[in-house]
């Protein structure tokens, strides 16, 4: 997929204003954009959509935020809050502005999370692109007269938002538990570490624990296992009070040939080479 270049989309801002109900989206850039508050009597919500830059939330009850990009902002009506951009980077960002009574619609239907200052959607180029060519369809004034086509289309756009969200918390919550089971397989690399158990205990199943495991590491367990005795076989070596046959007794193997071979094949050298190699370099 061709990527979108950010100077491409930073270009329209496309409002539709009603007596009432002013709602509003496009992309703004660094030009147009200082540091904002947001004062207490603020009638509308709006989703703040970070695309390049960072910055800092500060909100009426004290709590801060970083924004980077991939960052989404929920700016809620009536709720005083500010918005401190970093001058050093360059700043582009994809904002939709709802009037309070849409946010309060959508929020009773469980569409907009209330009391939620942060999502984290991530920078997502089928999103951008689609935000931008929407932006430029807005264009058309059939369209901007379109108010059902219109609220569709930002229906869509918060769906896309909390899908994404929910995707990298997912993620998040994955990756946490793979580097979980690295650090208790680390912990004791010459004990045999029973996989299925420990996928169960972190709240996953064998199978799916793998296929996680793999795209985290870029390995399978097992091997993950192998390399981290081997690790510890390759410091063990450095100690000359410890023959090889203590060393592979208490890395677990079998026998000294098993040691030897797996060690070999991990390392390009056997274990008596490697020492060897290693009392050279001392």
């Amino acid at each position: 997929m061709k990527q979108t270049k950010l100077e491409d989309v930073a270009i329209f801002n496309i409002g539709v204003t009603g007596k009432e109900d002013t709602y509003n989206l496009g992309f703004h850039t660094n030009k147009r954009l200082k540091s904002r508050k947001v004062q207490d009597d603020n009638p509308y919500f709006r989703f703040l959509y970070l695309i390049k830059g960072k910055g800092k939330l500060t909100t009426s009850s004290g709590q801060i935020y970083q924004i980077v990009p991939g960052t989404l902002v929920q700016r809620y009506p009536m709720r005083y809050e500010k918005i401190v951009r970093d001058f050093s980077e360059s700043w582009c960002e994809f904002a939709l502005t709802l009037p309070k009574s849409m946010y309060q619609a959508l929020a009773e239907l469980d569409i907009i999370e209330q009391d939620r200052w942060i999502l984290n959607p991530g920078i997502d180029e089928a999103l951008i692109n689609y935000l931008r060519d929407l932006v430029k369809n807005l264009k058309s004034e059939n369209f901007i007269r379109n108010h059902a086509a219109i609220l569709s289309e930002i229906l869509h756009i918060i769906d896309c938002f909390y899908r994404l969200d929910r995707m990298n918390s997912e993620n998040s919550r994955t990756e946490e538990k793979i580097i979980q089971a690295c650090e208790k397989m680390s912990r004791v690399p010459s004990r045999s570490t029973d996989v299925p158990k420990l996928a169960k205990q972190l709240g996953m199943s064998y199978e799916n624990f793998r296929k996680q495991f793999r795209n985290i590491t870029g390995m399978a367990p097992k091997v993950f296992l192998i390399r981290k005795r081997i690790e510890e076989a390759q410091l063990l070596l450095h100690d000359p009070g410890l023959t090889i046959g203590d060393i592979s007794g208490k890395l677990g193997y079998p026998d000294i040939f098993s040691f030897s071979r797996q060690f070999k094949k991990y390392t390009g050298k056997n274990p008596s080479a490697y020492r060897k190699v290693f009392s050279r370099n001392v």
